[in-house]
C-alpha cells in the first residue's frame, strides 16, 4: 500500500458512497478496484499506486475511478483488459465531448450522464471547500456492451 499522493496514477477524491452504493445496485458487485488508496478504496481488493493498476492484470467486475486527467490511460486499459481477458470496468469520469478520449474510447461504451452532480471526498485531513465543478458519467466497458448514451437518475437507486 503506498502513502504517496503526488504521483501520476493517485487518486486524489474518493468516489461519494452515495454513488458507489447505486452503482453496486445497478451493476452488481465489485471484485477489484483498479485506481485507489487506502482510503479511497470501494472494494476489499484494490490496486493503489504502489501496485500500479495500469500495470496489473485486472479480473471480474472492476471498479475505477481514476484521475481525470488521466482518462484516455485507464479506459485505454480497461478497454485492453476487456478485449483480452473478459473484464467488464465500471468507470467514473468528467464528461468531456471534446476530447479525443471521449470519441476514442468512451464511446465504446455504455455512458450514463448522471443527473446532478455527485460531490467527491476529499483525502483525510483536508477540508472539501470546492464543490464538483465537472458533469460526471458512468462508461460501462464489457464484452456485452451495449454502445449508446443512457440519461441515469441515479440518485433514485442509492441507499
Amino acid at each position: 500500500m503506498s502513502n504517496h499522493m503526488n504521483g501520476a496514477h493517485y487518486q486524489g477524491w474518493a468516489t461519494p458512497d452515495d454513488l458507489f452504493d447505486a452503482l453496486v445496485r445497478r451493476f452488481g458487485e465489485f471484485d477489484l478496484d483498479v485506481s485507489a488508496s487506502a482510503w479511497s478504496a470501494k472494494v476489499p481488493l484494490y490496486f493503489d499506486e504502489q501496485a500500479d493498476g495500469l500495470a496489473q492484470p485486472w479480473h471480474g467486475r472492476c471498479f475505477l475511478n481514476p484521475p481525470f486527467k488521466q482518462m484516455a490511460r485507464w479506459l485505454g486499459k480497461a478497454l485492453e483488459e476487456c478485449h483480452l481477458r473478459g473484464v467488464e470496468t465500471i468507470a467514473i469520469g468528467k464528461s468531456a465531448t471534446d476530447a479525443a478520449w471521449w470519441h476514442d474510447l468512451a464511446a465504446q461504451g455504455e455512458v450514463y450522464m448522471l443527473r446532478g452532480r455527485p460531490q467527491f471526498d476529499a483525502p483525510p485531513g483536508e477540508v472539501n471547500l470546492q464543490r464538483n465543478a465537472y458533469p460526471i458519467v458512468v462508461i460501462r466497458l464489457a464484452p456485452d456492451v451495449l454502445p449508446g448514451f443512457y440519461l441515469w437518475r441515479w440518485k433514485d437507486m442509492a441507499v
